[in-house]
């Protein structure tokens, strides 16, 4: 959708914090609303606001509201707002009616990230958009195949850093530039690809979800042709994340084979799968649910590697294959390790106890997954901290899986020795 001329719009990427740290103008203009088939036309203002929650609002005001007044007590009667000649879908986020005569309304829109700037003819030079809560503290620059992305820190990262650690707030810490190597036009549609692909990739880094807000297309020239409104999600902070987010390191080593494995339409899915659940067992807080979530993770990647890329076995003797078969053919393929760590104390204990005799980790962690999930196995008789055990392995051995699988060969952060290691599966 094309913006009016008349709107006066901050450049994606480069919003201005500086004023207030909470929030930051989108853009200024002329709004219009419709409520039972009458037209009203105000003012409004789009921000991106921080507290009390991260949200993209529209601040509208209107003279004379009229039939504006039901939004008050039914915000369900607005849809749509037309921002300076862009129909926005919105939902309604409160309002109130002054004593002068003015009705303030809020919207928000609805879903996000909302295109408010181009369409789908238009092609850009590069993307700007912006990173919230990230630890790093090194600028890092990616490289795959046609696309250059650069990750750096601002003038405000490390005090913001500093706020976010000690008052837990959203703030703004990087900002996301990318082109094509040599400068070459991107499409509206491969913007979006390379959007996705790196929100999987630096959530997988970052170890929770990592969102790229308020992203914008600008031409040769520096001028916006292609914008969205979006705010930060899963902005908190992580406690724990495989590539310790400090380095830059890490990431522009994990970054070809993840790419690589990316352009594929299957792995696609199998990462943002894989990418997903692995934000959810990090996060969680349950642990219960923490073991489950990366076996789910864990069975996706197995069937995409070990069925459609090295065809080791067929797709109906996988699915015959009992799960932890399933499992050690996929961990044994990409070298990664089968025995329960001695480090895993308690757990290496439970396997040759009270008549279990799990094999390998495999073993072990199908049967706490079964004792969890199936009614009647009670689970009793494990010690508590088996549990944490069996979530620090299964979260472990998702992070391996994802990294041998992207051919990554270099430093991690292994959650259960809690020291930097050489990757085992590159050895």
């Amino acid at each position: 959708m094309e913006a009016s001329a008349g709107a006066s719009t901050a450049p994606a990427g480069v919003l201005d914090f500086s004023a207030e740290t909470d929030r930051a103008v989108l853009a200024q203009g002329e709004v219009t609303v419709k409520i039972d088939g009458v037209c009203k036309r105000g003012s409004g203002e789009a921000r991106l606001d921080l507290v009390p929650r991260p949200r993209v609002i529209l601040d509208c005001r209107f003279n004379g509201a009229g039939p504006l007044l039901k939004v008050l007590t039914d915000p369900k009667m607005v849809s749509h707002v037309e921002f300076e000649g862009c129909l926005v879908p919105v939902i309604g986020a409160g309002g109130t009616w002054g004593s002068d005569g003015v009705l303030r309304a809020q919207w928000s829109p609805s879903p996000q990230p909302v295109d408010v700037l181009g369409d789908g003819d238009t092609t850009m030079r590069t993307i700007r958009a912006l990173l919230f809560n990230l630890d790093l503290v090194q600028d890092v620059e990616l490289s795959h195949g046609h696309w250059s992305v650069a990750v750096q820190l601002h003038g405000a990262t490390f005090a913001n850093q500093k706020a976010i650690r000690e008052q837990g707030v959203c703030r703004h810490t990087h900002t996301v530039g990318i082109e094509k190597v040599g400068g070459g036009s991107i499409s509206v549609d491969e913007a979006y690809q390379i959007l996705e692909a790196l929100r999987n990739f630096l959530s997988f880094t970052n170890g929770g979800a990592c969102t790229l807000v308020c992203p914008g297309g600008f031409d040769a020239n520096g001028e916006a042709v292609w914008s969205q409104w979006s705010a930060p999600y899963g902005a908190e902070s992580v406690a724990f994340c495989w590539s310790g987010r400090k380095s830059a390191k890490p990431l522009a080593e994990l970054f070809p084979g993840f790419m690589a494995k990316w352009v594929d339409e299957g792995w696609r899915d199998a990462l943002r799968t894989a990418v997903w659940w692995y934000t959810v067992v990090n996060n969680g807080g349950v642990i219960d649910s923490g073991i489950v979530s990366a076996q789910i993770a864990m069975e996706r990647l197995a069937y995409e590697y070990c069925v459609r890329e090295r065809a080791l076995v067929s797709e109906r003797g996988f699915k015959r294959l009992p799960t932890a078969d399933r499992y050690r053919m996929f961990l044994t393929s990409l070298a990664i390790p089968l025995d329960i760590a001695p480090s895993l104390a308690d757990l290496a204990s439970a396997s040759k106890t009270g008549g279990r005799n799990w094999a390998d980790v495999a073993d072990a962690l199908v049967s706490i997954r079964n004792q969890l999930v199936h009614s009647g196995r009670t689970h009793a008789h494990l010690a508590s901290n088996c549990y944490t055990e069996a979530w620090l392995l299964a979260a472990w051995l998702l992070e391996a899986s994802v990294l041998a699988l992207c051919e990554f060969r270099g430093a991690y952060w292994n959650r259960i020795s809690r020291k930097t290691e050489s990757a085992p599966w590159g050895a």
